[in-house]
């Protein structure tokens, strides 16, 4: 009678590890992109010594001189603004850690947003990353995310933390599920397609994260330079629905876009014929504001073929020439058609 047959051992073992390693491989989160992410925009991020420890990350570049948001509280101690004296601020990249640069702290901050900025000369042959935004959508709430900047090192999490109350008239993005300690204040928030805002409130209670929208929009009100771009994502299949829902989207941060900017003729261009009596109010509320912050969120979508309509909140905060700040949470309808293979609103209510 014939033996069973035994493997040799380093064959069971073989197996078992190749066992093993298919697991693993499908045990990795669907939602692995973002640590990989979020490593790459490590050379985006620095890490800053001033009033208390920190991080920071590039927002632009002018005259050989780089542009870094962080909290304000990192750098300026609220309670003594009147009494100290310029804040002496170094700096120290990623990819040269161990060499700490000065740092200029700019006299344009906004301490209630906590939101501050410096500048540093760009040391030679620094790269940093400009495709590095991720579109409205991922500031929802549920949205897995990532940060960079503990411990004083460029650590981000490997898994993700999420958005449990997406940002509205404030702002602000509040955040459970990561391992925030106290010094990753400035450090920038990052989904699984780019950076969506910067830690504020940096406690283990809770976190919060101020919008890279306002971000963006401050920069523009205070002249400085702004590079930051969307990050371009494969396109999908010519003529498939996610391709006409990403249109539609753009279409419509085109529109807010031009609220923000105070900008009728950009708006015209996505709104090509509104009523008479509404593009004379329009342009006249354009003429009468100092500045308007309009957001569009909670967006659905209803497609058909050539044809949708958007049902979202218009978030207002509107500050005239004179006057105080007006703020209004409205539902917004918004028609669309595709013209040419364009998206254009042909009306809004």
């Amino acid at each position: 009678m014939r033996k069973p047959t035994t493997l040799p051992l380093f064959a069971l073992l073989a197996s078992a590890i190749s066992l093993a390693t298919l697991a693993a491989s499908l045990a990795l989160p669907q939602n692995a992109g973002g640590d990989h992410m979020a490593n790459d925009l490590r050379r985006n991020v620095v890490r800053i010594e001033a009033k208390e420890n920190g991080f920071g990350f590039i927002v632009g570049e002018r005259s050989g001189i780089l542009y870094i948001v962080t909290a304000n509280h990192v750098v300026v101690d609220p309670d003594k603004v009147e009494t100290q004296g310029p804040a002496k601020v170094r700096v120290e990249f990623f990819d040269r850690r161990g060499v700490k640069y000065d740092a200029v702290l700019l006299g344009t901050h906004d301490t209630y947003r906590d939101l501050a900025v410096l500048t540093v000369r760009t040391p030679q042959g620094l790269q940093w990353t400009k495709e590095c935004l991720a579109g409205p959508e991922k500031q929802k709430r549920g949205t897995p995310v990532w940060f960079v900047g503990r411990d004083q090192e460029w650590k981000p999490p490997v898994e993700p933390g999420h958005i449990v109350v997406e940002t509205s008239t404030d702002w602000v993005l509040e955040l459970e599920g990561l391992p925030v300690k106290p010094g990753s204040s400035g450090g920038p928030v990052i989904s699984e397609t780019g950076i969506i805002g910067m830690i504020e409130k940096d406690s283990q209670d809770g976190t919060n994260a101020l919008s890279i929208d306002f971000i963006e929009k401050s920069l523009g009100a205070w002249n400085h330079p702004w590079q930051l771009q969307l990050v371009q994502s494969a396109d999908p299949p010519p003529g498939s629905t996610q391709t006409d829902l990403e249109a539609i989207n753009a279409a419509v941060d085109l529109y807010t876009d031009s609220y923000n900017r105070l900008d009728a003729a950009a708006l015209w261009k996505v709104w090509p014929s509104p009523p008479a009596p509404t593009k004379q109010a329009i342009e006249e509320y354009f003429r009468s504001a100092r500045s308007i912050n309009r957001r569009v969120v909670d967006r659905k979508v209803q497609l058909n073929s050539a044809a949708a309509t958007m049902t979202a909140r218009c978030f207002d905060e509107f500050t005239p020439k004179s006057g105080g700040q007006l703020r209004s949470n409205d539902a917004i309808t918004l028609e669309l058609e595709k013209r040419s293979g364009r998206w254009i609103i042909t009306s809004v209510r």
